[in-house]
């Protein structure tokens, strides 16, 4: 396997072309609001990228802000309000994108300090409650 080293121009590249697609917000003039999306972070019970066998828990609108940290591309996650639940049960992973056929990232999710790609305070979710985000973080390092 090559290790590709990314120059500060193409992090910079590879962090506003996924925040265009994936932020809503409307002063970014991006491909997700001009195309009348909104975004969602969506969180499952069951195996990743297993639609049939897995339970939708939460779907929650997005928006991002983009930053650079320690030579570090970033783009920075937060909800926009609460969402409730739509079913009880265990996170195990999540997707971000406009739907469940159309999204851009995806991965684990863990407590704080597991190691998954989206670590929460608590994996249980019951359905009806509300929840919210802040500070999700999307980095795009120096070497892919």
């Amino acid at each position: 396997m090559a290790i590709l080293r990314l120059s500060t121009q193409m992090k910079k590249a590879w962090r506003q072309g996924f925040m265009n697609i994936t932020d809503y917000n409307s002063t970014q003039g991006n491909w997700a609001y001009n195309n009348n999306y909104d975004m969602f972070i969506t969180i499952w019970d069951g195996t990743i990228n297993d639609y049939s066998g897995s339970t939708k828990l939460l779907k929650m609108r997005t928006y991002g802000t983009a930053s650079t940290e320690s030579g570090e591309e970033l783009i920075t996650y937060n909800s926009s309000g609460t969402t409730a639940a739509t079913s009880n049960g265990t996170a195990t992973w999540f997707h971000i994108g406009v739907s469940d056929n159309n999204y851009w990232a995806y991965g684990t999710v863990g407590t704080d300090g597991s190691g998954a790609d989206l670590m929460i305070g608590t994996t249980t979710l019951v359905n009806g409650t509300e929840y919210n985000f802040s500070n999700i973080v999307f980095k795009f390092p120096s070497a892919i």
